[in-house]
């Protein structure tokens, strides 16, 4: 009954009123839990994997394809981080004007023949 716990057949334990509150309940805990809230992970964004300068087609490609890399974990983690878009905005704008080199004009071209 109320304030005897039983440990299998043979025992039986009487609890002290004043401890009958300690006394759990399984049913009526797993019934209160609910579910677990699930934390977001938040990965590390290597915004210097973007190199400040390419010499040749090889390294444009591969700063090209490390501003995607980038850019796409900056979108994807959007919700978490503060002013993504303009973090995203500010690494191609970097990286259209200041990393990549700027082709030369055709009378440039042609005068350099």
């Amino acid at each position: 009954g109320k304030g005897t716990a039983s440990f299998g057949e043979s025992c039986a334990v009487s609890t002290p009123p004043v401890l009958e509150s300690l006394i759990r309940d399984a049913a009526a805990i797993e019934a209160a839990a609910g579910s677990a809230a699930t934390t977001p992970i938040l990965l590390p964004v290597p915004m210097s994997a973007v190199p400040d300068s390419v010499a040749c087609l090889d390294e444009a490609a591969d700063a090209l394809r490390k501003a995607v890399h980038v850019t796409t974990l900056l979108a994807n983690q959007a919700p978490l981080l503060v002013n993504s878009y303009s973090q995203r905005l500010l690494l191609i704008s970097h990286l259209f004007t200041r990393v990549l080199p700027i082709p030369l004009p055709r009378s440039a071209a042609a005068s350099t023949r």
